[in-house]
């Protein structure tokens, strides 16, 4: 592969290069194929990763010293369905279809394409059986999955069961890896979504499932085992009740085997329309058959009073008890024992709709159970902090919402909460609210500091976490926003932004230096309607020192898109 330093070139010197190369009598093929109009881009955390789905490739784009940088055109599968990232920006998975006739050896199949931090210009490959669309990535990196999901597929008969399982530890096998699996139902549902569980704790030893939610029951896998069968979870009564339920959403306590009192590991699940959250407990069983399990689900409804919107497993004084969030009619917070339906009911001020698990992270909190942070996504002009350590050791009809919760008022009702991956940041959240302002949540200072902003803001997270990046789409509002304390340093820039990216720069071998991509031109509404060398032109990307973003030491690179297509 050949990698080329991107030069800043106007269209006319292009245009005058492809007269030049037709008058030598050929080209490459490419130059006349047209420029996709929206570009998917991968984030590394080296490199930007400009998928190109017309000449089926990715440029990966590295930044160094001085603004430069450097591309190299790595090849993809045809028809690409999904892009994605992992979180921790170490991997690129592109997954692709293939040619949709296949007539000769030499056509092109389905395959799952994955683009790895160290080796990003040397990509690995591995070849499906069928081209699904949907992908399902392990938190711990060791698996993707590759399903139907609810993507139309371009096949004339396809079954949504099937799963390819793919080990990213080794390399592709025929028959072995990826490994092809049906998921019979009895339900006859089709899988939505895919969860990976934590490592659950069960007599017979410690192992983790793939719980698949199809659009009327739950199946269970054991990832550890894969050759023994899966089990199927209904959401409702199968003999009383006729009502098609889906779910909406699980939790999932992953038990403990070695204490005291053995606690079996569990999964609540909740759906859209039941005032029931039901729950399995997984006990041990002696089933010796081949392919059978070790454990076998024992249910149980727990009456909540209203349709439950979010639901979790959390520590309490009384033990590990599950959190539901019950906006209608009456706001509250439940924590029911799974064991016997005991419940303990929090009032809540506002009709919260979300929560999240910020335990360790908030100062003064009790040290004897798990803190929650409640928000909304419409309705609560506010967030806050529930202290579970704080809930009264005996069971009570009322929790004493004075002593554990304590109320953050916003201007506007959350939106969406960032998470700060950097460990060292970790008890900062950023909040989109509905009233266009960002807040930067201080878990350790019981804080929220507002930044106003004149009309919607998008949000991308510094790869250090006392940074992030606002800015408009298709705007020139740029913004560099240090998080601890909030503080915002305006970034000039003259051209319509899509997006922004942070990388680390490849010629710092501490990888302390840093490097700010924006990017112009890459979504089909900034894309002009012009000649494919117009419209290549167009797709462009400025870039700054992300520890000192000035415009003056910026540089701009135009006709992204089309280099290595000069003839």
């Amino acid at each position: 592969m050949m990698r080329h330093r991107i030069s800043s070139l106007p269209a006319a010197f292009l245009a005058l290069g492809s007269l030049l190369g037709a008058a030598c009598g050929g080209r490459a093929a490419g130059w006349d194929t047209p420029v996709s109009s929206s570009v998917t881009v991968g984030a590394l955390r080296n490199a930007a990763v400009l998928i190109d789905d017309n000449l089926n490739r990715a440029l990966v784009v590295r930044a160094s010293a001085d603004q430069t940088l450097t591309t190299t055109a790595v090849p993809m599968g045809k028809r690409i369905a999904t892009t994605t990232t992992s979180p921790d920006r170490k991997r690129v998975f592109v997954l692709s279809q293939g040619d949709e006739v296949r007539l000769g050896p030499n056509d092109e199949g389905p395959a799952l394409t994955v683009i790895d931090v160290a080796h990003p210009e040397t990509p690995k490959r591995y070849p499906l059986p069928d081209p699904l669309t949907s992908l399902a990535i392990d938190p711990t990196g060791d698996l993707a999955i590759v399903y139907a999901g609810d993507t139309p597929q371009s096949g004339f008969l396809t079954n949504p069961n099937e799963l390819s399982f793919i080990d990213l530890k080794t390399d592709p096998a025929p028959g072995i890896n990826p490994l092809p699996r049906t998921l019979p139902s009895k339900e006859g549902g089709a899988p939505k979504r895919l969860t990976f569980s934590p490592v659950m704790h069960f007599p017979g030893g410690d192992r983790r499932l793939l719980i698949v939610e199809t659009d009327r029951d739950l199946l269970l896998l054991d990832i550890d085992h894969p050759d023994r069968a899966n089990i199927t979870l209904p959401v409702s009564d199968p003999h009383t009740d006729t009502r098609a339920l889906s779910p909406a959403g699980i939790a999932i306590d992953p038990g403990d085997a070695s204490a005291a009192s053995p606690r079996n590991p569990v999964i609540a699940v909740r759906t859209s329309t039941d005032d029931n959250v039901l729950v399995y407990t997984l006990k041990p069983t002696a089933d010796a058959t081949p392919g059978g399990n070790d454990f076998i689900p024992h249910p149980n409804f727990a009456p909540t009073g209203g349709v439950p919107s979010d639901i979790a497993f959390v520590r309490t004084k009384q033990g590990v008890l599950l959190a539901v969030i019950v906006p209608a009619p009456t706001p509250r917070g439940l924590l029911v024992n799974v064991d016997d339906n005991q419940t303990l009911s929090a009032t809540f001020s506002q009709p919260y709709q979300n929560l999240s698990l910020v335990t360790n992270l908030v100062s003064d909190a009790s040290p004897d159970g798990d803190q929650v942070l409640l928000w909304a996504g419409g309705g609560a002009s506010s967030v806050a902090l529930w202290d579970l350590g704080a809930v009264p050791s005996a069971a009570q009809a009322d929790i004493d919402t004075v002593k554990s919760i304590e109320t953050l008022n916003l201007n506007g009702s959350v939106q969406s909460v960032t998470d700060v991956l950097d460990p060292a940041f970790q008890s900062l959240k950023v909040l989109q609210t509905s009233g266009q302002s960002l807040y930067v949540l201080d878990l350790k200072a019981h804080q929220a500091s507002p930044l106003n902003a004149s009309s919607t803001v998008s949000l991308r997270l510094g790869l250090e976490g006392d940074r992030a990046w606002a800015f408009q789409g298709s705007q020139t509002n740029l913004a560099k926003v240090s998080l601890g304390p909030a503080h915002v340093q305006t970034v000039v820039i003259d051209r319509a932004i899509d997006d922004v990216l942070e990388i680390e720069r490849s010629d710092d071998p501490s990888g302390a230096a840093r490097a700010l991509l924006v990017l112009h031109g890459m979504a089909a509404t900034n894309v002009s309607k012009g000649s494919n060398a117009a419209r290549g032109s167009s797709q462009g990307i400025t870039v700054y020192d992300a520890l000192s973003p000035d415009a003056s030491t910026s540089r701009r690179y135009s006709s992204v898109m089309l280099e290595r297509l000069a003839p």
